[in-house]
């Protein structure tokens, strides 16, 4: 079974544009997946449905087969999502107190 799956996947913006369509991945435990692409060919847009801060238009993301919708403090806890532009990244002063703050925020 898939660790994480993403099954015919679409987003479409209120504007009517077309971000991402029918995109279905399958990540098994143990394995490690990059996601590239071109500027603005959705790659953003994809990763931030599979820790639920998007929803999407169509389509499902499952973790061990049952839907993120189901449990999102979960599935975030989970699916962990690194920001490219690192000043975004950063909440503490140190190493220690970045590495510190997402466990200190699930106590």
């Amino acid at each position: 079974m898939a660790v994480l799956e993403a099954k015919n996947l679409t987003h479409v913006f209120p504007d009517g544009t077309t971000a991402i369509m029918d995109i279905n991945l399958q990540v098994n435990d143990g394995e490690f997946v990059i996601i590239a692409g071109a500027n603005g060919s959705g790659k953003t847009i994809f990763i931030r449905h599979l820790n639920g801060l998007l929803v999407p238009t169509k389509g499902k993301v499952l973790i061990d087969g049952e839907p993120i919708s189901k449990n999102i403090a979960e599935a975030r806890k989970r699916i962990g999502l690194i920001f490219q532009d690192s000043d975004s990244q950063i909440v503490g002063q140190t190493v220690a107190e970045d590495v510190a703050f997402g466990p200190e925020n699930l106590k």
